[in-house]
């Protein structure tokens, strides 16, 4: 794994876990609906689905939303030449288990006849994944003082932990409180309090506090603070899930973390035809992870012409 100064921790903000989204569609005005499926970052699938009826055009986000989070939504439409008001809505905050957020646009003096112009319309979805409000699989807050030594206040939050068990598995961490003389509290306004409490919870081996939505953040932090233990959960996690679709990600994670385990999992579960597809592409693996996808192929495979299409 590539070294982390603590200068690089000191003048890095941890992102806020916004993902966004934009498409352009096409719909007939006799369409009756359709749809279009993106998968963010995270892993998470998202089906952006509109719907034409009467004089209406219905958008909506339908999500797999095993948390609350705040979604905007918003598209603009056109009509051959004739361009029509954008429109959108504000943060809705999405509970879990809910479908998602919609907006109807209403479509006036358009000719609903075959042939008629087709509205091409751009889809933009906003979701904010720092407002989530996960529920603490364990409790770092003052009722855990009289277990802790240290104290962490991120944003103002504070959390109470074992320095020794923080800066053991944190060799960053443990540097830079040396250099700065921290021993028994530490204040900053660099960190995300929510990604903190999720790094404690892999930290300390809580089960299920990895997910979908989180665990590329905290793969990042844990590159940061060279949190091996948090690394290696990650990896692990990201191998339990065979969905194939998401394949080339988790490859672009085993290359970006140095996830040998994770790299050589994705190789296994790669067919030859798509390991002929995949060493076409330049998709960020690592020379490695192509030079293993070439062992795969046989020599027909190497030598035929490509029938792969571009997703």
């Amino acid at each position: 794994m590539s070294d982390c100064k603590v200068s690089d921790f000191l003048e890095m903000e941890i992102p806020e876990r916004i993902e966004s989204w934009k498409t352009g569609v096409t719909l007939g005005l006799l369409q009756r609906g359709g749809g279009t499926t993106y998968t963010d970052s995270h892993g998470l699938s998202w089906l952006i689905k509109w719907r034409h009826l009467n004089d209406k055009i219905e958008i909506g986000v339908i999500g797999n939303f095993t948390e609350n989070c705040l979604i905007k939504l918003s598209a603009g439409f056109s009509f051959g030449e004739d361009k029509r008001d954008d429109l959108s809505i504000t943060y809705d905050e999405v509970q879990a288990g809910q479908l998602g957020c919609k907006q109807t646009h209403s479509m006036n003096n358009v000719i609903l006849l075959a042939g008629a112009p087709i509205a091409c319309v751009n889809i933009q979805v906003l979701l904010n994944i720092a407002h989530i409000k996960k529920l603490k699989s364990k409790d770092f807050d003052e009722s855990n003082a009289s277990c802790s030594d240290f104290v962490v206040e991120a944003k103002g939050e504070k959390f109470y932990i074992s320095k020794k068990y923080l800066t053991g598995h944190c060799p960053v961490l443990h540097e830079q409180f040396i250099k700065e003389n921290i021993t028994t509290e530490w204040r900053t306004d660099k960190l995300d309090p929510s990604l903190f409490q999720e790094f404690l919870e892999v930290l300390y081996l809580v089960p299920d506090a990895i997910m979908d939505y989180n665990v590329i953040y905290l793969l990042r932090l844990a590159k940061l603070w060279k949190a091996r233990t948090v690394t290696r959960q990650c990896e692990l996690f990201l191998m339990k899930h065979k969905n194939l679709n998401l394949l080339k990600l988790k490859f672009q994670l085993a290359n970006e973390f140095d996830l040998f385990d994770l790299e050589n999992w994705c190789v296994s579960q790669v067919s030859k035809d798509s390991a002929y597809c995949m060493v076409q592409r330049d998709y960020g693996f690592s020379e490695r992870a192509i030079a293993a996808l070439r062992d795969k192929l046989d020599v027909s495979s190497r030598t035929r012409t490509s029938t792969c299409k571009r997703k």
